[in-house]
């Protein structure tokens, strides 16, 4: 198994570059008279067992520095990795650094040597920045070829005033975004909950190069792409002068719509390791406590939701981020490259925005705007509806009696039927009688 050396002198360039030509480095005049790999390793005395273990990974660069110089630093610091001593213990990471200067040394002489300055030289460590990059890279997907790519507008899949392109990743990263939900769930996602190549991708754009909250509209990030809920609209009351106008916008327009939409939300977030399964799961519970307490203000919960998952969740982490670097410790929890997971925690905790933004609106529309929502009675509404006066109800009901009275008397003898068009039962009157 590999053995990760991330120790190599995490410290800023400048402060490398002083402690360096200190300590760590010969003079320039005496490294530059070093022409061969065998005078760097007697300068610091190298074991030969240990560069031999080296080179039995990494291959045989002779005694010329240059061929040990122009190796790439991800090669070197996956041989020593790699590498095994005579007694079958890995180096250790002191032996490893011992190695490290070899080659740094010959990187630096060869710089030099090739018209650079000795003292502007940055060390190209094998163990630290590089890898972090190489894991990096593992994690993300690479994009496809140019030859090969497929580009799209967010406003398509993603968020509708969002109009920048993104490129359509191909099959290994579908590959890798499942492998990495199966490692995390246990099984693969229901069909309904599947997104599809297209919505892995803008969201991954957003998330890793816009570096912004993943929000997603609801209106147009729906299971099975655009074959489903394309015309789903919701109604929304704004308050006028007047009284209450009702609007139509597009989104999900009840509480089992929006969950359809979020749990296809929450299998993309999962899949592309942006938050973990609790904190989604935690705020697709408040959202449902929300709707079941006022299930007439569904216009209010969507409209903070589209608030939670956009602004304040970058409003939130700007917070967190500032305290950072004002030096105070991180929140509990907090994972700088995986920051979404905690917010999502929060947002299902934040009682201020939630009542700020539902709480307060839906019991003052309870109170007044649901009301002025319902038909008002008028003598227009009573015109419409041809509701006649009480005498002339009155005198309509007597006339209508005294006409099944006489239906009765002339229907025919042994049945009970009435022949009234106006009627819906059938005889009870004559039974009556």
């Amino acid at each position: 198994m590999g053995r990760p050396f991330s120790f190599w002198l995490k410290l800023p360039c400048h402060q490398q570059h002083d402690f360096h030509t200190s300590a760590m480095y010969p003079s320039q005049a005496a490294a530059l008279q070093m022409s061969t790999i065998r005078e760097m390793k007697e300068h610091y005395a190298l074991p030969e067992d240990l560069w031999r273990a080296f080179v039995a990974v990494a291959g045989e660069p002779g005694d010329d520095p240059r061929l040990l110089a122009v190796l790439p630093s991800h090669v070197v610091s996956e041989a020593l990795e790699q590498a095994t001593l005579a007694d079958g213990t890995p180096p250790s990471a002191v032996q490893a650094s011992h190695v490290g200067l070899i080659y740094n040394l010959a990187k630096r002489v060869q710089h030099t040597k090739g018209g650079g300055d000795w003292n502007a030289w940055l060390e190209a460590s094998p163990f630290g920045p590089q890898r972090k990059e190489m894991q990096a890279a593992a994690k993300a997907p690479s994009s496809p070829t140019s030859t090969t790519e497929r580009k799209m507008k967010m406003t398509q899949i993603l968020d509708q005033g969002d109009d920048v392109e993104f490129v359509v990743q191909g099959e290994d990263a579908r590959a890798a975004w499942y492998q990495q939900y199966v490692a995390t769930v246990g099984g693969w996602p229901p069909e309904e909950e599947d997104p599809t190549l297209e919505q892995l991708s803008a969201l991954h754009r957003r998330i890793s190069i816009q570096d912004t909250a993943p929000y997603v509209d609801f209106a147009i990030y729906v299971p099975f792409g655009h074959r489903a809920l394309k015309a789903s609209r919701f109604r929304t009351y704004v308050l006028t002068s007047t009284g209450y106008t009702t609007k139509e916008l597009p989104g999900p327009a009840t509480f089992t719509q929006w969950r359809t939409c979020f749990r296809l939300f929450r299998t993309s977030l999962i899949m592309l390791d942006a938050a973990g399964l609790a904190a989604l799961h935690g705020y697709e519970m408040a959202a449902e406590r929300l709707s079941r307490t006022y299930p007439t203000a569904w216009h209010l919960i969507y409209a903070a939701d589209e608030v939670a998952r956009s602004s304040q969740s970058n409003r939130l982490r700007s917070k967190i981020m500032m305290d950072i670097r004002a030096g105070k410790a991180p929140p509990e929890g907090y994972d700088q490259n995986r920051p979404w997971d905690h917010i999502y925690n929060m947002l299902a905790k934040d009682e201020n925005f939630w009542r700020t933004q539902v709480h307060t609106p839906a019991l003052a529309w309870i109170a007044s705007g649901s009301q002025q929502s319902r038909p008002s009675w008028s003598p227009a509404s009573a015109r419409r509806f041809r509701i006649p006066p009480i005498g002339e109800r009155r005198g309509n009901m007597e006339g209508k009696e005294e006409g099944k009275e006489a239906q009765v008397r002339n229907a025919s003898p042994g049945t009970t039927e009435t022949r009234h068009v106006g009627s819906l039962h059938r005889g009870s009157n004559a039974q009556q009688r």
